[in-house]
Parts: structure tokens; C-alpha cells; sequence
């Protein structure tokens, strides 16, 4: 049963998010919203603050085997299975998210409806395109995997008579440019 100081704290976090997304929230607020989801009518700021002390940052939890996420008092065992299916669902949303890109003409302009599935540009009179994708924890810094990529997307176009003209990395606060820090 939630104690007198807590009452409502699910709510009001759960309203703060719908209203603004994660911006304002504290690393251990997102982490308390994620676990209010498996953990029902506890309070769980001392679980959440245990998890960022033991593991250092969301992505290190969501990242962590559920056997050490288990050794945290408070956890249980059906919240890391929800921890896992949310960093799993949350990769899957992005992966789809980076079949999109952008189309441009000649000119470099955005093709009306421009953003479309990879396969789509190849029916427009695109001559460029500008592939973006987010990185949610806010950090736009490249992970060797976004090289990977970008190199793959550069083949990719190349090989349909396509440029390739910036591969971006969006935050709600920041956007990285390949092309602009010369990574292309």
C-alpha cells in the first residue's frame, strides 16, 4: 500500500510524461515510470535509485542480465522480464524507424511526402536522400554501430543511383550530422 508521501506519485509522474515526454525527469524518475509498470502499489524510487547506483545509467540496466537485475532489493522477478521486453520493443520501434528516409530532387529540396520506406524512393525521381534516426537517451554521440550503418547506407544508395547526402542522429535536444562532422 503507497504511504501517505507517495500517494499519487505514479499519477503525477505518469502526467508529467504525457505532457512533455522525458523532458524535466531525472534519470531515476525514468527509471521509477519504467518500473511502475511490473511493480504494482510499492514505491519504487529506493528500487530505481538502487538500479542507477549498482548499474550507472538506464541503458546500463536495460542492458544488465536479468540474474543481477534480480539481486536488487525490491526487484523481483516479473520486473526484469518487463525491463528486457521494453529495451526489446524499444530496439524493434527503432529498427523499423531506420527503414525510413528522406527523398530529395535535384536541387537537394524534400520531395513533397518525402519521407517515405526505403523501397518507395526508388519509385520517385529521387536523387538524393537523408536517413535519420533517434538516439532517446538524449546522447547523439556516434556508436560504432551508426558507422556501420551509414557506410551501408552510402552502399546501399550508391549501388540505385542514389547520394546519400547525411545520415542525422536526433535527440529531443540535439541532432548529429555525419556529413557536418565530416564522417562521410
Amino acid at each position: 500500500m503507497e504511504s501517505a508521501h507517495y500517494h499519487g506519485h505514479r499519477q503525477r509522474l505518469r502526467d508529467r510524461f504525457l505532457k512533455s515526454g522525458f523532458a524535466g525527469f531525472a534519470e531515476h524518475e525514468i527509471v521509477e515510470i519504467l518500473l511502475t509498470l511490473c511493480i504494482p502499489c510499492r514505491d519504487v524510487k529506493p528500487a530505481a535509485k538502487a538500479l542507477l547506483d549498482r548499474f550507472g545509467s538506464l541503458r546500463a540496466i536495460l542492458d544488465a542480465p536479468v540474474s543481477q537485475l534480480q539481486q536488487i532489493r525490491g526487484i523481483g522477478e516479473v520486473a526484469p522480464a518487463a525491463l528486457r521486453i521494453i529495451r526489446d520493443t524499444a530496439s524493434l520501434y527503432l529498427q523499423q524507424q531506420a527503414k525510413e528516409a528522406t527523398t530529395l530532387d535535384s536541387a537537394s529540396r524534400l520531395i513533397r511526402n518525402g519521407v517515405e520506406t526505403l523501397e518507395a524512393y526508388l519509385h520517385r525521381d529521387a536523387t538524393a536522400l537523408v536517413c535519420a534516426h533517434n538516439h532517446l537517451n538524449g546522447d547523439v554521440r556516434t556508436s560504432e554501430q551508426d558507422k556501420v550503418l551509414t557506410r551501408a547506407l552510402i552502399l546501399a544508395a550508391n549501388t540505385v543511383q542514389l547520394k546519400l547526402l547525411d545520415h542525422l542522429i536526433i535527440s529531443p535536444d540535439k541532432v548529429f550530422s555525419f556529413r557536418k562532422e565530416s564522417l562521410m
